[in-house]
């Protein structure tokens, strides 16, 4: 890249960040660099070779009083595993400051660190996408109040999502890169002209589709987006993933760093016959062996139902499991070659294991069910040469050296110049090529820092080792790991004054508001007008009040004429009982 030249990722996350704002970003990485693979190989079957390479990204911003403090505000960590049948992206860790809040952005803008999170890891994975490779992103998402910068926790602008909160966050930063691609449609029989040419047209570009995996949950409309819920599904790919899809469950689970499924692989491989015993050997017959399946758990729908109960997700917070699987044109016929590549490029390890080369994951003794059976036992070999030829053959092999006479030096003395070893050429992997049938290195993706595996978990120690636990505490902490970092690469002025800023162009979206003005002597009735309440009378005014009832209200009792007789008068309306009706008290 030419100085002064923006790479296309600095202009990728320009275009994302709010306008006018400085930001100042720190990435390193490693080389591809050979490492356990991700699946047990099942018995019989050769290991996948496989390679691991880690990418570490450092935000930070500068304030705008006049202290002019560079603080950190977003860290996160990817690490990509790579074979000959699938690239693996595992984000590994993620964490904030809460010191983004001294910039004052409005709420109009889309949240600065959910986009370089959502940048940085589509930018990743666009360079490392093979023909006929799937590529999947997978992530691990657990609510807790800091994962990489220590003490954080203690700024009270830092907003601690809670477990439902942070699964959201993470759909909404893989659901950008999940729309960038198109759509997984099923295939059918039967079809149209026109929908088989759609169908062609669909299969010669790469696909997505998203996975979300609660446990204890049986829907996902709450954490995933409304406008792409048909693009998630509720469960997981890793049978569509695993290079052993007829093997047993044991085999088609990653193994990643820090993972409760891989925590939990570690406790189901105790149940495997002589898991424990030292001096198993890869010569042992099957039945000593084992056959690599657990007692407990026979399929992976056990194998979740079983994580479920597990403390990591059942102590009162949810966690979830989220995948996003591409699969480019022609991946499906890679994997139908099956395992011929893998072993024939991994015979060499075949044979390691056969004679007692075991291999370390996580400080721990892999399991001898996971070494590849011996190809033939070592034989003797048998010299054809003659007794007597056989010294000369020997001889011949190893020359003897001629004395070396010394020189006499005549002559002015010249001074020779120290060498100086610049960072390009030490720099780790410069000899390694930039694509192989196991891995793709593009040179535009790298960091740029680009350190050993030795000195990158150095380097992410220091960080773990440091204070923000305030913002004199947090500026201090920045400077130091930079610093400390730069020293580790060989670059900038001792350490210092390497990164790069990137100033953000997007504008804030500004709501639009109806300026049209309402025409006058118009009456615009917004809703529904309710009657109002009575007024409330003083109680000054209700004394003495008298309440007289309308004409109409009062009914008159009708009066009597005076010079009418009272025979003539209305008889008065009295029941009366007839002399045979009527009962006389007896007489005493």
């Amino acid at each position: 890249m030419a100085p002064g030249k923006a790479s296309p990722l600095q202009e990728l996350l320009a275009s994302v960040l709010p306008e006018h704002l400085p930001f100042d970003f720190n990435h390193i990485s490693t080389p591809p660099t050979r490492c356990v693979p991700l699946f047990y190989q099942p018995q019989g079957a050769a290991s996948q070779r496989t390679y691991s390479e880690s990418h570490f990204l450092l935000a930070s911003i500068t304030t705008q009083d006049n202290k002019k403090e560079k603080l950190a505000v977003l860290a996160i960590e990817v690490i990509i595993y790579t074979t000959s049948k699938l690239t693996t992206a595992f984000v590994s860790k993620a964490d904030s400051t809460g010191f983004l809040s001294l910039l004052n952005i409005p709420r109009t803008h889309a949240s600065p660190l959910r986009s370089v999170a959502t940048t940085f890891l589509s930018y990743l994975i666009t360079q490392r996408v093979r023909p006929g490779i799937p590529l999947t992103i997978s992530l691990f998402a657990r609510a807790q109040a800091q994962y990489i910068f220590p003490n954080s926790v203690a700024n009270t602008s830092k907003h601690v999502s809670t477990d439902r909160e942070l699964v959201r966050w993470w759909c909404r930063v893989l659901d950008p890169i999940l729309q960038s691609y198109t759509p997984e449609k099923p295939k059918s029989e039967g079809l149209f002209h026109e929908e088989k040419d759609a169908q062609l047209e669909n299969e010669a570009a790469t696909t997505a589709q998203a996975y979300l995996l609660v446990p204890g949950e049986e829907t996902i409309t709450t954490y995933v987006p409304v406008a792409s819920r048909a693009r998630w599904k509720h469960g997981h790919p890793l049978r569509s993933i695993t290079p052993y899809p007829a093997a047993p469950p044991r085999c088609q689970v990653p193994h990643f760093p820090d993972d409760p499924k891989a925590r939990f692989l570690d406790e189901l491989d105790e149940e495997l016959m002589n898991a424990g015993k030292s001096n198993q050997s890869a010569y042992d017959s099957p039945s000593k062996r084992g056959k690599g399946a657990w007692r407990s758990v026979k399929t992976l729908e056990h194998f979740w139902e079983a994580i479920a109960f597990r403390q990591e997700c059942s102590s009162g917070n949810l966690v979830g499991f989220i995948w996003v699987v591409l699969t480019s044109p022609g991946a499906n016929n890679g994997k139908s070659e099956g395992n011929t590549e893998d072993s024939q490029s991994t015979m060499a390890d075949s044979q390691d294991s056969a004679f007692g080369i075991s291999h370390k994951r996580e400080g721990q003794l892999m399991l001898e069910t996971d070494i590849s059976p011996p190809l033939s036992p070592p034989h003797k070999t048998i010299l054809t040469t003659p007794p007597e030829h056989s010294s000369n053959v020997k001889s011949s092999k190893h020359p003897k050296k001629q004395p070396r006479t010394p020189r006499k030096l005549i002559g002015p003395i010249s001074v020779r110049q120290p060498k100086i070893k610049s960072a390009t050429s030490t720099s780790p992997g410069s000899s390694l090529a930039e694509q192989t049938r196991h891995y793709l290195w593009p040179t535009s993706s790298r960091g740029e820092i680009v350190l050993d595996d030795k000195n990158y978990h150095r380097a992410t120690d220091i960080i773990l080792h440091l204070d923000f636990g305030g913002r004199d505490l947090a500026a201090m902490s920045t400077t130091k790991w930079t610093t400390e970092v730069g020293l580790l690469g060989g670059v900038g002025d001792h350490g210092k004054n390497w990164g790069w800023t990137v100033v953000g162009t997007k504008a804030a979206v500004v709501p639009v508001v109806s300026t049209v003005p309402a025409p006058s002597g118009t009456v615009t009735v917004l809703g529904v007008k309710r009657k109002g309440k009575a007024p409330i009378m003083p109680e000054s005014s209700q004394e003495g009040v008298t309440n007289i009832l309308g004409a109409g209200l009062v009914r008159k009792k009708p009066k009597l004429q005076e010079n009418e007789p009272l025979s003539e008068q209305t008889p008065p309306r009295v029941h009366l009982l007839g002399p045979e009706l009527a009962r006389k008290k007896p007489k005493v």
